[in-house]
């Protein structure tokens, strides 16, 4: 009898590893219409930038100069497909772009192309490669962010007013838990650890650790 559960158990795992790919497929299909509307848009470069960071961190498929149009739609498709959070991500790149009539559109692809929730995120701007890693509990209001920025979950950045957000430079990474409140800066290269608390400038290239936030020596 406990045989004849384990192959019965083995058959369905079977079957359920032939639907896996199958089942992406499909989700990958229906996120397509929202990938052509994102590369139609004055924000195409910007989001092509994103993808690719996504793929730096060994995240979905490879995106690059080499792929055809049709690739670079399937590309985006299947990462809207697989992470809700870059979703959050596209919305904001395409509420600053400058087709009215996609702006307008934006209620309505939420609801067919649902967001992460838990994911606030609204820099007053950002520049191009952006990775946010699962997006859980996680809220961005900073004045301004440069290129190449990387957050983890749990992460606080701002929420204090645009007057009062901090504003984060190029190639900056926010680990998970950390807090970065205040009118302050966070240089490029910087990197702020997990757990950390900053309300001070961060001078360029320095990580910073604990509560309050120190330099790393």
């Amino acid at each position: 009898m406990i045989s004849s559960l384990a192959v019965a158990a083995g058959r369905n795992t079977s079957v359920i590893d032939k639907l896996r790919p199958a089942r992406s497929r499909f989700s990958i299909l229906l996120c397509r219409p929202l990938a052509v509307i994102a590369l139609s848009s004055s924000e195409r470069e910007l989001i092509l930038a994103d993808v690719a960071c996504w793929e730096k961190y060994g995240v979905h498929s490879r995106i690059g100069s080499a792929v055809d149009e049709r690739g670079k739609r399937d590309t985006v498709a299947n990462v809207l497909a697989q992470d809700p959070c870059f979703r959050n991500l596209l919305y904001y790149r395409l509420s600053h772009g400058t087709s009215e009539g996609t702006r307008l559109l934006l209620p309505l692809m939420r609801r067919v192309w649902r967001p992460l929730n838990t994911l606030h995120f609204w820099p007053g701007s950002l520049g191009p490669g952006c990775f946010i890693m699962h997006g859980w509990e996680t809220q961005v209001f900073a004045r301004s962010i440069g290129s190449n920025f990387v957050v983890a979950p749990r992460v606080s950045i701002g929420a204090g007013g645009p007057e009062k957000n901090p504003t984060v430079g190029d190639n900056v990474s926010i680990r998970v838990g950390a807090i970065v409140i205040g009118d302050i800066t966070i240089g490029d290269g910087a990197e702020v650890g997990a757990g950390a608390v900053v309300a001070r400038d961060v001078p360029e290239g320095v990580t910073v650790v604990g509560l309050p936030a120190r330099p790393v020596l």
